[in-house]
């Protein structure tokens, strides 16, 4: 049987794919290293400090409805970020993480011809979504700071570009754009594109220069670039497991993802804690003042170590591995130590790893595991 007959073809955009690689469950390693205890796991980004106590009675609430699909336009949801952000409940789009945000936009956006425009390194999703649709990304090296280089991105914009994607801040550097760094990208992009603003981190920023990515939609002229203003519930709400993620963008746009939203996407237990979770403030405001507190001790820790690093904004630390060790190797060294962390060799970056701020106990442990493996 030829290739042409195979009943397994698949489109030839995916030829250039490569499945995303999640880590091994963290009882295979507990398993496979004999550990008395499951890893610490520090390569994830996640809020390392479990959701408040009261949202358990509201997952308990919604065993008995698990017999009914949940609501498939997360009609109280988008209400009541509607009413939190104050932009209409018909702009919001709810997925399975930001994730499957990208993935509908990419599906009502992007095709063979189109071109993307991002940072390198940077999530990867933004060019594994592109490609799926046959468009081309144009991946920007970051600066020697490892700040997105915007002029570069600016210079690579051409008419057939249909998105300009910004995290703020970078996933893995952990650098942010400043306000007035935003304002003068933004209205330097031509109109016929769409200004991606991934902003997953956004609950755990506290730097006053830091913007918010929804003025920019609210204030968008006629004429200007589109906007799209990506959160989660992944991050600093501590509900990853639950896989939540929001997009606030026109009506007229969010309309368009509806026709390629999967029905039914997101699970009853996760609408109804996201929900609860905006009344939260008590407990990210606790969580983010544990974080970076923590953040800055490890910083320090790694200053007593002469370990360089990038100077982080968000709740991960983007590090380059000691002495002669790549990431990666430093990533296998640490198992058998019970940590967890990320190596950097899928972004380019072979001699860094990404550490994720954890609990002060966890990364005490982290600490000590790099001590053991590295010698200090």
């Amino acid at each position: 049987m030829t290739d042409k007959e195979s009943p397994y073809r698949v489109r030839d955009s995916l030829n250039r794919l490569q499945a995303y690689e999640p880590g091994k469950p963290m009882e295979e390693i507990q398993a496979k290293y004999n550990l008395d205890e499951l890893p610490v796991k520090l390569a994830s980004n996640e809020n390392p400090y479990s959701p408040p106590a009261q949202l358990k009675n509201i997952y308990e609430q919604e065993f008995s409805k698990l017999n009914r699909y949940p609501d498939g336009g997360c009609f109280y949801l988008r209400e009541a970020l509607a009413d939190k952000y104050d932009w209409p409940a018909e702009g919001i789009v709810v997925g399975a993480g930001s994730d499957e945000i990208l993935d509908c936009l990419a599906k009502a956006t992007l095709e063979p011809g189109l071109e993307i425009v991002c940072g390198d390194p940077s999530f990867v999703i933004y060019q594994m979504d592109a490609l799926m649709m046959g468009a081309e990304p144009k991946p920007v090296p970051v600066d020697d700071n490892f700040d997105l280089n915007l002029e570069a991105m600016l210079k690579q914009i051409g008419p057939q570009t249909r998105w300009v994607c910004i995290p703020n801040p970078n996933n893995p550097t952990s650098r942010y754009l400043s306000k007035q760094e935003f304002k003068e990208f933004y209205e330097r992009l031509p109109g016929h594109c769409l200004l991606l603003i991934d902003e997953a981190y956004f609950e755990l920023m506290t730097q006053p220069d830091y913007p918010n990515g929804i003025d920019f939609l609210k204030t968008r002229n006629a004429g200007q670039a589109g906007v799209v203003v990506l959160r989660t519930f992944s991050k600093a709400y501590a509900l990853p497991g639950l896989r939540v993620g929001y997009g606030l963008m026109e009506p007229e746009l969010a309309s368009e993802l509806h026709k390629v939203r999967p029905p039914f996407n997101v699970n009853r237990p996760a609408q109804a804690l996201a929900k609860a979770a905006l009344n939260e403030a008590e407990f990210l405001e606790t969580s983010r003042k544990k974080i970076i507190s923590e953040r800055e001790r490890l910083l320090k820790e790694f200053d007593r170590r002469q370990i360089n690093y990038v100077p982080p904004s968000a709740n991960f630390i983007l590090v380059e591995a000691p002495g002669d060790f790549t990431g990666e190797q430093l990533f296998e060294d640490l198992l058998p130590e019970g940590v967890i962390v990320r190596s950097m060799a899928p972004y380019g970056l072979k001699n860094h790893f990404r550490l994720t701020v954890g609990r002060r106990e966890e990364n005490d442990q982290f600490l000590a595991a790099l001590d053991q493996v590295c010698g200090f």
